[in-house]
């Protein structure tokens, strides 16, 4: 009880978010409008500088624990620990033209890493450092922002082309590559000031210990505090407007989210939109505060 007092800001927003963002937009009725972005507005062309740099190296390997969860998996050609992987790192690190069409505006050092797993329909990211997060570290006030920012910046809109952007980069054609098969959206390494603690206290309150590898991972739906506030949380914003912005594209999904810590000061969580008429894959869920 008491964390559920802690945290009920999150677990409001969480549920404000599935309540009046995700389900209308699964309905069809989706009371934001969001650009539709293409390659272009992410690389640019010979007319356009966007300052996103794009490097891919097919078949790095998985970190151990993603391995864990991944061999889990039974969709694809490959399963479990044999899932073709690509890990795709995009860096703002060029100058660029900015929605005002001023040019040479200093890159903001925004970076996304990320291991894409096309056969589970999985983005992992590894690092993300959005390019707002970073200049207003830097203190610049909100009225310049938009001066500064790359018209593809916000998390959700990089990491959905990203995704899309590899799947036409490497020409997929069947059924088990298309785009609307992303399924799976994991993070590592969660720093965040309000997410971190907020997992700890997920993990004291059941397990009793921040010590929670994979094979004691807990899992939860949106009938948990605790779902509705990891879903309430700062990284879990991406899935949030993935699900409102592409529900077109995804159609209704069930969303689950499972965590745990691999060890030392590592915090992952990994989401689980589950498709119409498909069945979940990470066990059964817990409770509730």
């Amino acid at each position: 009880m008491a964390n559920a007092q802690r945290w009920g800001y999150l677990i409001e927003k969480g549920k404000n978010y599935w309540q009046q963002g995700i389900v209308p937009a699964f309905e069809g009725r989706s009371p934001f409008s969001t650009p539709s972005w293409t390659e272009r507005d992410l690389f640019g062309d010979e007319t356009l500088d966007t300052g996103w740099a794009w490097k891919d190296e097919p078949g790095k390997d998985l970190p151990a624990h993603w391995k864990d969860a991944f061999e889990l998996i039974p969709e694809g050609n490959q399963a479990g620990r044999n899932q073709e992987t690509s890990f795709v790192s995009l860096d703002h690190n060029a100058a660029f033209t900015n929605t005002q069409g001023d040019t040479d505006v200093p890159p903001t050092l925004g970076q996304y890493y990320t291991y894409i797993l096309p056969n589970a329909g999985a983005i992992i990211t590894t690092v993300a450092y959005s390019p707002e997060s970073l200049l207003r570290e830097y203190g610049l006030p909100p009225q310049d922002m938009p001066a500064r920012l790359p018209a593809v910046h916000r998390a959700s809109d990089v990491l959905w082309l990203v995704w899309l952007v590899w799947h036409v980069r490497h020409v997929r054609q069947s059924y088990q590559y298309q785009p609307s098969r992303f399924r799976y959206f994991a993070a590592e390494d969660i720093l965040n000031p309000v997410t971190k603690p907020l997992l700890d206290d997920i993990f004291v309150a059941r397990r009793g210990t921040i010590n929670v590898p994979w094979s004691r991972r807990l899992t939860f739906d949106l009938r948990s505090n605790e779902g509705k506030a990891l879903l309430g949380s700062p990284n879990a914003s991406a899935v949030v407007w993935i699900l409102i912005n592409q529900a077109a594209v995804l159609g209704w999904r069930e969303v689950r989210v499972s965590v745990f810590n691999p060890g030392g000061n590592m915090r992952c969580m990994i989401w689980d939109l589950v498709p119409f008429g498909e069945r979940a894959v990470f066990g059964e869920v817990e409770g509730t505060w």
